[in-house]
């Protein structure tokens, strides 16, 4: 996250004592500096004299000139605040200067706020914290809050949270809550300290009891999920309900939540439809959605289709597929809008190709009605079909109709038709005898292009001992592209027996010939030691040679290896810099990676929300690892709003594809019904699946349970 650093101007403290006045101008008269400026205090605060800032100033300068800290200080202060002088930070910060180099402690404070703020002096964030720093060494809160945002940040100096944590945890002591909540932060995160979840509650809680309204938010998620504290829904509450009160959007929306389904507190249709309202009015899409579901059933609120309508299109204007599809059916049945066929279906294809089951479903019907679209059989099964594979009885049931909606519409030309698909496979027949009459004469492009059909059956049946013979004979006579291919099929075992040492062979042949697929191929191989000797530096070579010539693949994993410094100096930045290009360039794992940079602030400003964006791409592509990472944000609430069944969601998609601290996560939830419906069985299913793969937090949970691992 990025730190915030806090600014406040110190004014003028008194030393001075209230003696008569007269006493302090003699003395100042004869040149004594600590009169003078005592005679300063006099004036500016109207003790024993006629209150006069411009005599202050006369006085203070006067002693400033003689190098007295004191007077240099609040000299400046007067400059600064327009008190008996024309206000001046230029000359402001010449006295705070003066002042601070003598270890005048708000001096050095103000001075640094100036730096920081440009005021008076050009703005230097390497000033700012040099004298953040001096003054925090003197113990000043503020100072050692600014200078541990500082180090957080990276401004104005090297970014270390090791030292941000430590300057936050010296201003956290003082009471300073900024710096009581950064700190919970820093424990939470594992940034620059040894992850606490206990000392995250902590702090969290010295702030939350000072007033700090996202403190008290943190501290309520604290509670709720046991973390670093004992489970308490009945805390959660409390705290949300005093953060919700000023105003945190995420507190209002969990303490409605929690009246809605009566956890923590005596369930209130009426108290849950109050707060989702308060944070549907700022904007939150979840709880926009959920105050359309009030008044779409007059849950808590009286019975409105029309505000039920006016609720859900905020959300779905936001991309909430749940709220899109509400908003069909208030199209489709005329409910609280003017029936509207059409826009029904807009909105049911909008929350569809989010994937939302019912939408689907809806929209096959659209389609196989022709209500709002066109009439499409081919449309309404391809949408039945996507909801069926996610288990909606429902378009089973539409499938089955559609076949005989099919058959009555049946076009009497249809063994024409029939015909013409037939035609169209044609081509890859044709291709395919071409390629084999040319590869048999010798011709090592066409021997190339036969192997490629037979392992991709294009025009023939797949035989990939076949296609590994075609890619031979074109590799015997160095066509390049082929020898990657029969490098690729020792890799697999395909066609031939298994072997790392004949695929490097092949690879490295295709390689020096500029085959940028066989150079990023070889560069796997010295990655990992398949094959050859293991050697990052030769894996940095031909992924530098590959991505020169334009692979993205190649550049993502060169950027892996800037990331974890093998075979070049690490650097997060340079990192960054070649995951950003293949990332927009649309590799899956590149955008993971960048995710991965943005949610540790890995050669990049820290943001949740960069890593989600950045996570989405991935997922969407099918990436597991970007599919458990979404998970995880959307289970923390990092980057997005906090939604356990969008957490279940992800969790699932990156389990099946046998992540196995994804299956143990779903298994977690499925075992405390987080986001999905409580199920034993699909605990332990999901929890074996983990074990197998020798995870041990799956395998002692199931131990726990008296639950064999196989």
């Amino acid at each position: 996250m990025k730190f915030r650093i806090l600014f406040i101007i110190l004014i003028a403290t008194s030393a001075a004592t209230f003696a008569q006045a007269d006493k302090y101008a003699v003395a100042a008269k004869s040149g004594n500096a600590a009169a003078q400026y005592n005679l300063g205090l006099c004036y500016s605060r109207g003790l024993g004299v006629q209150k006069s800032y411009a005599e202050a100033v006369k006085w203070y300068t006067k002693a400033a000139e003689q190098q007295f800290a004191d007077a240099q200080y609040n000299l400046a202060v007067c400059y600064a605040n327009g008190q008996g002088v024309t206000p001046s930070y230029a000359e402001a910060v010449k006295w705070y200067l003066k002042a601070a180099k003598q270890g005048v402690i708000n001096a050095q404070y103000n001075l640094a706020v100036c730096y920081d703020n440009g005021k008076g002096v050009a703005q230097s964030k390497a000033d700012a914290a040099k004298w953040y720093r001096k003054a925090a060494e003197q113990g000043h809160k503020n100072s050692q809050y600014n200078i541990g945002v500082c180090y957080a940040n990276g401004e104005g100096i090297t970014q270390s949270y090791t030292d941000a944590v430590y300057w936050f945890s010296k201003a956290a002591e003082q009471g300073h809550v900024d710096a009581q909540y950064n700190l919970a932060v820093c424990y939470e995160n594992g940034q620059g300290v040894t992850q606490s979840q206990h000392e995250a509650f902590m702090w969290y809680l010295k702030a939350a009891e000072q007033g700090d309204a996202t403190s008290q938010y943190n501290l309520a998620v604290c509670y709720a999920n046991g973390s670093g504290v004992v489970e308490s829904y009945t805390d959660a509450v409390k705290w949300y309900q005093k953060a919700a009160e000023q105003g945190v959007v995420k507190a209002q929306y969990n303490l409605a939540v929690c009246y809605d389904i009566g956890k923590g507190v005596i369930q209130s249709p009426t108290e849950a439809a109050k707060w989702y309202l308060c944070a549907a009015e700022q904007g939150h899409v979840n709880a926009q959605y959920d105050i359309g579901l009030c008044y779409d059933s007059g849950n808590g609120v009286a019975q409105s289709y029309a505000e039920a309508v006016k609720w859900y299109r905020r959300a779905a204007e936001q991309g909430h597929a749940e709220a899109q599809c509400n908003l069909g059916v208030c199209y489709y049945n005329g409910e609280g809008v003017t029936r509207s066929f059409k826009e029904a279906a807009k909105w049911y294809k909008l929350a569809a190709e989010q994937g939302n089951v019912a939408a689907q479903n809806n929209l096959g019907i659209c389609y196989a009605n022709g209500d709002g679209v066109e009439q499409s059989f081919e449309e309404a099964e391809k949408w039945y079909r996507r909801a069926v594979e996610q288990g909606y009885t429902d378009a089973e049931k539409n499938l089955s109709d559609l076949d005989n909606k099919r058959r009555k519409a049946a076009n009497i030309n249809s063994q024409t038709a029939l015909q013409e698909n037939e035609k169209k496979k044609n081509p890859d027949k044709a291709y395919f005898e071409e390629a084999k009459l040319q590869a048999e004469q010798g011709d090592a492009a066409a021997q190339y292009k036969l192997g490629i059909c037979y392992a991709w059956a294009n025009g023939t049946k797949k035989s990939y001992t076949e296609a590994a013979k075609w890619y031979r004979r074109a590799a015997e006579q160095g066509y390049a592209a082929a020898e990657n291919e029969l490098g690729n099929c020792y890799k697999k075992g395909e066609g031939v027996a298994q072997s790392d040492t004949e695929a490097a062979y092949w690879y490295k042949r295709a390689a020096e010939q500029g085959n940028i697929y066989a150079q990023t191929n070889l560069g796997h191989c010295y990655y990992k030691g398949n094959g050859v000797a293991q050697s990052y530096t030769d894996a940095v070579h031909w992924y530098q040679t590959a991505a020169d010539a334009g692979s993205l693949t190649a550049q993502t994993h060169l950027g892996i290896c800037y990331y974890n410094g093998h075979g070049v100096t690490k650097s997060y930045p340079q990192a960054v810099k070649l995951f950003r290009e293949a990332a927009e360039g649309g590799i899956a794992n590149a955008s993971t990676f960048l995710g991965l940079c943005c949610e540790k602030g890995r050669g990049i400003a820290q943001s949740y929300s960069e890593a989600v964006k950045w996570y989405s791409k991935a997922a969407e592509q099918g990436d597991a690892k970007a599919q458990y990472h979404l998970a995880v944000c959307y289970y923390n609430g990092w980057g997005v709003e906090e939604s356990y069944p969008d957490a279940v969601k992800w969790y699932r998609h990156a389990a099946k594809q046998g992540h196995a601290e994804a299956q143990y996560r779903l298994g977690l939830c499925y075992d405390g019904g987080a986001g999905v419906e409580k199920s034993e069985s699909e605990a332990i299913k999901w929890l074996k699946e983990a074990a197998k793969q020798e995870h041990e937090e799956a395998q002692q949970h199931l131990f726990l349970k008296g639950i064999s691992i196989k």
